[in-house]
């Protein structure tokens, strides 16, 4: 179990920056206010950023322009940058020392889909390890701050990375939020007895990396075979939800035969989910 809490001193530089990216679509728009509340909360700059990949100049510049057409009525300025794809231009306003916090929409699209179409979202994540606030094609901006984060884990495969606990800490001790430790277990009444125990002892280390001396996160167990509705279906009981998760960003091909999980609750939240890749090896 961690030792101390994070001081605050430490938490304000936990990100340097909260890099949205918006292709100007209504979706692109939607996570701009939950972007600025954690941006506000943590005490860092917000930039948003738009990729411009049908410029005839690659140049490495950026340029600063103002929507005629303001989000909520609120000017905001956007940062534009050429690229021949969007992946690549945001990935150059990220750099490479994941200390930025990005936040975007997605659509969340299924393998099959995402086949055909592509999908940003997935392909920053298996080329980017910082962290990623989403927000699906249902999310809805809470009118409440976070009131609490549920980390959500696997009983057979459990493991929160130190990354993604560094973060959510970090949300927990600026917001002043408690921390669940989430996990969807099916009905197995004749399940081993040694099974359970190893069950029990992955969602403890993951309910361990995620808490202090000063604040324990609470265990909750569901049972059920939707893990993604299921976990949608409790994070959207309570305004303010932060969910959070690790991702193996698998690609679409891999996807579409093992699933995705992350993918899965995107497409039936309305809460904000934040999302770290395991580590590569």
């Amino acid at each position: 179990m961690t030792a101390l809490t994070p001081s605050l001193a430490e938490l304000s530089t936990h990100f340097a920056q909260v890099v949205v990216p918006v292709d100007f679509s209504p979706l692109s728009w939607r996570a701009l206010t939950e972007a600025g509340r954690v941006a506000r909360a943590f005490g860092v700059p917000l930039r948003v950023v738009h990729v411009d990949t049908a410029s005839p100049w690659l140049d490495e510049g950026v340029h600063q322009l103002v929507p005629r057409d303001a989000p909520n009525g609120q000017p905001v300025e956007v940062t534009v940058v050429a690229a021949t794809t969007p992946t690549d231009g945001i990935l150059r306003v990220l750099g490479d020392d994941e200390s930025s916090l990005l936040v975007m929409s997605t659509h969340g699209h299924t393998a099959a889909t995402e086949l055909a179409t592509g999908s940003v979202a997935e392909a920053l994540l298996r080329r980017w390890q910082g962290p990623m606030l989403l927000a699906g094609t249902r999310f809805r901006a809470a009118p409440v701050p976070f009131r609490r984060i549920v980390v959500c884990v696997d009983p057979r495969l459990t493991a929160v990375s130190e990354s993604l606990a560094q973060d959510v800490l970090a949300w927990a001790s600026v917001f002043q939020v408690p921390v669940e430790v989430l996990s969807v277990v099916e009905p197995e009444p004749a399940a081993d007895f040694e099974s359970i125990l190893r069950e029990n002892e992955r969602i403890q280390a993951a309910a361990d990396a995620v808490s202090t001396n000063e604040h324990v996160a609470r265990l909750v167990r569901l049972e059920g075979n939707r893990p993604a509705k299921d976990i949608a279906r409790y994070a959207d009981a309570v305004d303010g939800t932060l969910v959070a998760l690790p991702t193996h960003a698998r690609t679409p091909s891999a996807r579409f035969v093992l699933g995705s999980t992350a993918v899965s609750i995107l497409r039936h939240t309305a809460s904000p989910v934040l999302v770290r890749r395991f580590p590569k090896r």
